[in-house]
């Protein structure tokens, strides 16, 4: 982290939004002077970056079991679909190698293409269960 004390909400705010608006700048730069003619390319970048800082935060909360505004359980569900959407992006990304030139093995491309949906439906249901407001004990059967 940035801030050595116990951080603020403002510094809380910085640490987050700080990758994301270097890595944004960067890109803009990039583009600004030629370096990536393709802007999809560039916009891919911007979306990896963001995605990856999203699942570091929480994979960094999930691991130190710190407090959160989500609750245990809900936070497994969201790192778990997170992780599981990751893999659904690097399928569409291998699904998308032969657009431009890249040279891909025998039928690669539809096994890329018939993963995109093992890995997104999965992803999306993880990601709405954790919306349900869960409980880390057993209900009580009533009697």
């Amino acid at each position: 982290m940035i801030w050595a004390k116990e951080p603020g909400l403002f510094a809380k705010i910085c640490d987050v939004l700080f990758t994301p608006v270097v890595l944004f700048v960067a890109v803009l730069v990039a583009v600004a002077i030629g370096f990536w003619q393709e802007s999809v390319i560039a916009l891919a970048v911007v979306y990896a970056g963001l995605f990856a800082t999203s699942l570091c935060v929480n994979f960094y909360y999930f691991a130190r079991n710190q407090k959160t505004r989500i609750p245990g359980l809900n936070r497994g569900l969201v790192l778990a679909g997170l992780c599981l959407f990751v893999l659904c992006d690097i399928s569409v990304m291998l699904y998308n190698l032969p657009r431009y030139n890249v040279v891909a093995p025998g039928n690669f491309s539809e096994v890329a293409a018939s993963l995109i949906w093992w890995f997104y439906l999965p992803s999306q249901a993880l990601l709405a269960l954790s919306a349900l407001r869960m409980s880390t004990a057993s209900p009580r059967m009533n009697a």
